[in-house]
């Protein structure tokens, strides 16, 4: 049987057990990722990811855990902000586009997050590197939705 898990996810997905701290969706599994994935020990064939990233304070060690969580030739995919898109440092914040966003306190900060803070953003260099540090292969990152974000994927070797 395949296990295919969504971390940070807050809705329900259909063929994954998805975890989030803030679920939507009572089928959503309730949790803090780092805890469940370290107390549930679980061998999973994928995992996926998207705007958990920047929420993280040690984006390195979680995505350490998440290699001693997959299997051999297990797959890592993640979607995070693309530092390098420019419209994020426009000197206003117009709410759900994204412009202006990381040029103010008060995003990074604020219930626009759930509650959580924006510890990091990253460009394709750094993704390339934290996928290598946490030991992942076959590493691919791209600039996915115009340039917005950015979709890094590894592979277990």
């Amino acid at each position: 049987m395949s296990l295919r898990v969504n971390l940070g996810c807050p809705n329900y997905c259909d063929g994954w057990t998805c975890v989030d701290l803030n679920p939507r969706d009572s089928r959503v599994v309730k949790a803090n990722v780092f805890d469940w994935l370290f107390e549930n020990d679980v061998e999973c064939d994928e995992i996926f990811s998207k705007n958990l990233l920047e929420h993280l304070p040690d984006p390195g060690d979680f995505l350490k855990r998440c290699v001693q969580n997959l299997k051999y030739g297990g797959k890592m995919s993640l979607i995070t902000d693309n530092a390098e898109f420019f419209p994020f440092y426009f000197p206003f914040f117009l709410v759900k586009t994204g412009i202006g966003a990381h040029s103010k306190d008060e995003y990074a900060m604020s219930k626009h997050c759930n509650e959580t803070h924006h510890y990091s953003i990253f460009t394709k260099m750094h993704l390339r590197n934290l996928f290598e540090y946490a030991g992942f292969g076959d590493i691919v990152v791209k600039r996915v939705l115009y340039g917005v974000r950015l979709k890094a994927t590894g592979v277990v070797k």
